[in-house]
């Protein structure tokens, strides 16, 4: 099997086409440019010759990109702090052993814990609230398929990272493990769910801004213009990693430190805190260390691009009622109406068409016009916007309640196919 070139799935040979597989394609020629370009962070990396030095140390040392090493790492470059600063009490061990229990009263399918990124699961909802108790002294609530800590709510990230933050005696630790989601992988905590309002326009129409997503979906909007763009990080439910490119267009994979102090720390030098020399110091260290050390995954994400289409290629495969129709995705609604989202430049620049589509009494397909349902997330990746609005559309019934367009396409195919819709055997978002 090969990585897609652009969700970076693995794929059956025979299944992809100039090197991307049928949900990517009709995409691909839009985004080409922009995924095979080399990141302007990774340019700058490569041309750092105050990293030498600690390079040479690091090899002659044989130093690891462990807790260990990474402490000993940053206390190097920051000269002022010393590495047990950096190191908190747990081991990936202990963690296990404590994630092995919590497991077994949280929906085991929650993201955060998952190889799988973005595993997509029918939300559960607990009738009461679950609290860890006496394992930690932050309330931790689970409902609607995400993870309410102190009133931050994670619906995804680095699992076994996250514990380390809840099981250390320090403040905020929902706020601080969103902050540091933020600054590796360029989200704001603004979490879609509590746009329940939508604007009107002059003309009384109502836009989608954010339809309400299942936890396990990207619940942050990008909004950071601190960081440069198409951040190079990547997690896995242990931790974040490092994704680099070689000249031969090879990924290798590093992992970043799993402390709590230590990833913090990390985080804060390489997005500034403390000046932009500490920043590419510590950028080309982190590049040189990966291409020496780092494994090579050829299926690895290393851009916000790719791993946005890595979301909506999960969700076709795992949907029932999304699937790829040649160079669209159809999707059939709750309302047993069937929409087909296609590449092109839709209402107000979208980077996609949506339209209903009927059929008649001998199965013949009929395609109605366009149907304006602009998501106003320009600051997303293309493949998050049109992840959100296929699970929008399959919950058609719902999301006619808030956007009037919506409403009026179930009501133009209707109006003519009743006898003819889809109708789901079952929901799997209500």
């Amino acid at each position: 099997m090969l990585p897609c070139n652009l969700c970076r799935t693995l794929t059956e040979e025979s299944d992809l086409s100039g090197g991307v597989c049928s949900v990517c394609s009709p995409w691909w020629p839009s985004v080409k440019s922009k995924v095979e370009l080399t990141p302007a962070w990774q340019k700058d990396a490569e041309e750092c010759k105050f990293s030498d030095d600690i390079l040479k140390w690091i090899e002659e040392n044989n130093v690891q990109p462990d807790d260990e090493g990474w402490a000993e790492v940053l206390s190097k470059i920051m000269e002022d702090v010393d590495p047990s600063e950096l190191l908190d009490e747990w081991n990936d061990s202990t963690i296990s052993l404590i994630l092995q229990d919590i497991k077994n009263v949280i929906i085991p399918e929650l993201p955060l814990f998952q190889r799988g990124i973005y595993r997509i699961q029918t939300p559960h909802r607990l009738s009461s609230d679950l609290r860890f108790g006496k394992i930690m002294d932050t309330e931790v609530l689970y409902d609607d398929g995400v993870l309410r800590i102190d009133g931050h709510k994670i619906a995804y990230g680095p699992g076994n990272l996250l514990m380390r933050f809840l099981l250390e005696k320090r403040n905020d630790p929902g706020g601080r493990f969103s902050r540091v989601m933020q600054q590796l992988l360029g989200l704001s905590a603004k979490d879609l769910s509590q746009r329940d309002r939508l604007p009107e326009t002059g003309s009384n129409r109502k836009w989608e801004s954010g339809f309400r997503l299942a936890g396990s979906v990207r619940p942050f909007l990008l909004g950071s213009e601190f960081n440069l763009p198409d951040p190079p990080f990547d997690w896995s439910p242990e931790g974040f990693d490092l994704v680099v490119l070689d000249n031969e267009r090879n990924r290798h994979r590093m992992p970043l430190p799993k402390s709590s102090r230590a990833i913090e720390t990390f985080t804060a030098v390489w997005n500034g805190r403390d000046g932009s020399r500490l920043a590419k110091l510590l950028r080309g260290i982190s590049f040189r260390w990966a291409i020496n050390s780092g494994v090579i995954q050829s299926d690895s994400v290393a851009n916000p691009t790719e791993r946005s289409f890595q979301l909506l290629r999960t969700i076709v495969d795992s949907m029932p009622y999304i699937e790829v129709n040649g160079f669209q995705i159809s999707i059939i609604g709750t309302s047993g109406v069937e929409w087909r989202i296609s590449a092109g430049i839709g209402v107000h620049g979208a980077p996609y068409i949506v339209r209903p589509v009927g059929r008649t009494p001998q199965g013949k397909s009929v395609l109605f016009r366009e149907v304006c349902v602009y998501d106003d997330a320009e600051h997303l990746p293309i493949g998050d916007r049109i992840a959100t609005m296929a699970l929008g559309l399959m919950n058609d019934e719902d999301t006619a309640k808030r956007v009037d367009t919506v409403r009026l396409g179930i009501e133009m195919v209707t109006r003519h196919f009743s006898d003819s819709l889809h109708k789901p055997r079952e929901v799997p978002y209500r």
